[in-house]
């Protein structure tokens, strides 16, 4: 789970730090916010923490992706996430709980890596898990905690691996390939158990990513939901992956819509032992049940079956990101899906815990819904404010005093907590022709 997000100068945030814990130093699951909504007026950066999950993501698994050989793309992403007209370096660092230990993991960059650090908070040596910066002659300077590759060879080829790619591509990001390429033999390769926590937590936890770019994959199978809920085609072996998205959708539409009477997929044979599918449902209109394709339901109804996307991955133990939560989906049921979530993600906790067992399910998602405030618990609500330099800063809506009474909306909308828009009224003079 995410422990919180230190961003500096990354894309329009100068340096701000989205805190989820409890607690300081966080132990367990139970000592992180596993339901996390971001507010904040238009620009003030809330997609910008949406984006910091996506360019891990990216770093993480660049090694992997089938163009790694294009180089100059991954220079031209480290850019992209950089402030506009801003020669200072940019930094993004994520705290994650793994195995009981808060793991921070801090990346600093140009438009090429300058700096890649591990470290575990509360270490008593208070030496890195590893480090590697570059010099400024260009040399890579190599700090590891303890001797990972035991085997000569080994060691020899991922430190010549990590001289030639590394600055374009993160060692975590090497680490994966190593890992899953294998080009030595694995058992030579003595990885300290702390590096595979991270490497391995932070697979199985990025896994639903929705930004302004478009939703985010990673590299591997999906076991709860098709990649494209409506329609697409698969193969014969993931069929129990159709039913099963088949199962979940229409469980949801016949609860959030009262005309729906069935959501199912037509399939047909393809070649090659593929299946085509499309999503279709029974709806009652003008008293008549008629069938129809999915494709003619509204962008609010599309919507809704997407956040249902995220909302699965956080249930089944995973992070879920999602920026924009209420594009096109009324009110009154974002709310009940929300809270809903909410209380589920909590009955998994609690039952893991009796099982002496953590669940790592994690939601979080921005929202301008004001409706959502009066039912949300304010240690769950996080405000972008923002001065007239344009400094930002990231406030729990529980560190201001209020009261059970208190109409938290009405305060927010009157702007006692600020992260509002500013301007009372437009005068459109300027849009009429003179």
């Amino acid at each position: 789970m995410f422990t919180y997000v230190r961003l500096k100068n990354f894309l329009s945030l100068g340096d701000i730090v989205f805190d989820f814990r409890k607690k300081r130093n966080p132990k367990s699951v139970r000592d992180v916010k596993q339901f996390i909504v971001i507010y904040g007026e238009n620009g003030s950066g809330k997609s910008n923490l949406a984006d910091s999950f996506a360019f891990l993501i990216a770093s993480s698994y660049a090694f992997n992706y089938p163009d790694r050989d294009k180089e100059k793309n991954w220079s031209d992403m480290y850019s992209m996430y950089r402030t506009a007209e801003c020669s200072d370096v940019t930094e993004a660092e994520y705290g994650i709980l793994a195995e009981g230990k808060e793991m921070r993991y801090k990346i600093k960059f140009t438009n090429r890596l300058i700096e890649e650090e591990l470290r575990i908070e509360n270490d008593i040596s208070d030496t890195p898990v590893f480090r590697i910066s570059s010099g400024c002659d260009g040399s890579i300077n190599r700090e590891f905690k303890s001797d990972i590759f035991t085997e000569d060879n080994a060691r020899s080829f991922i430190m010549d691996e990590i001289d030639k790619h590394w600055g374009t591509y993160t060692f975590i990001s090497l680490l994966y390939h190593f890992i899953s390429k294998k080009p030595f033999s694995i058992d030579d390769v003595n990885i300290p158990d702390d590096l595979l926590f991270f490497a391995g937590h932070l697979a199985r936890s990025c896994v639903s990513l929705r930004t302004r770019h478009g939703d985010v994959r990673l590299c591997k199978q999906n076991k709860y939901l098709l990649e494209d809920l409506v329609n697409g085609t698969v193969e014969h072996v993931d069929i129990p992956v159709l039913k099963n998205t088949e199962r979940i959708i229409n469980s949801f539409l016949m609860q959030a819509y009262s005309e729906v009477r069935r959501a199912f997929y037509v399939t047909r044979p393809e070649k090659n032992n593929n299946v085509m599918y499309e999503l279709h449902i029974d709806r009652i209109v003008a008293d008549r049940l008629c069938r129809m394709s999915f494709t003619h339901e509204s962008e609010g109804v599309h919507n809704s079956i997407e956040l249902l996307r995220s909302i699965v991955h956080a249930l089944n133990g995973e992070l879920s990101v999602c920026d924009g939560i209420d594009c096109g989906i009324h009110d009154l049921l974002l709310e009940a899906m929300l809270l809903s979530a909410k209380d589920k993600l909590e009955e998994m906790s609690s039952q893991a815990e009796k099982k002496g067992q953590e669940f790592t399910g994690q939601l979080i998602f921005t929202t301008h819904s004001t409706q959502l405030l009066n039912t949300l618990d304010p240690s769950d609500v996080y405000l972008i404010k923002s001065d007239y330099r344009g400094q930002k800063e990231s406030v729990c809506l529980s560190s201001f005093m209020l009261r059970k009474r208190d109409d938290i909306r009405l305060k927010y909308i009157n702007g006692l907590f600020d992260g509002v828009p500013i301007a009372d009224s437009i005068d459109y003079t300027f849009a009429i022709e003179q």
